[in-house]
């Protein structure tokens, strides 16, 4: 379960990346969009899969801290949102044990792109 992040935010965080690179690296788009992982499949219970969807469509803030995190290949920013916490109470589980985090790009190593290429 995932939360649908405006396709532009992932745009701009890609792009900053581009930026910061001087224009030589640039990060792919992630597998599955721009989202932020609310509940992943190793954590799906009973309570979850009754009733997920009664979360389906619903609009949920979130604050985005810009220092991105990376391991190397993937690149992801932090975020903290109470809406979403609530929502992995309410189906019965805690905290995540990977933080709450929006999926930015992953890299392409060595791969030179002119500056006005986009992702």
């Amino acid at each position: 379960m995932w939360l649908e992040v405006d396709p532009q935010l992932g745009k701009y965080l890609r792009k900053l990346y581009f930026l910061a690179q001087y224009g030589v690296s640039k990060l792919g788009k992630p597998s599955w969009d721009d989202h932020i992982t609310v509940v992943s499949s190793h954590e799906r219970t009973p309570l979850f899969e009754k009733f997920w969807w009664l979360h389906e469509g619903r609009e949920v803030k979130f604050n985005l801290f810009f220092e991105p995190a990376t391991n190397d290949n993937a690149y992801w920013y932090p975020i903290t949102s109470e809406g979403l916490n609530e929502i992995r109470r309410e189906l019965g589980l805690g905290e995540r044990m990977i933080p709450l985090h929006l999926a930015a790009g992953y890299l392409f190593p060595g791969k030179v792109i002119d500056g006005c290429q986009e992702t």
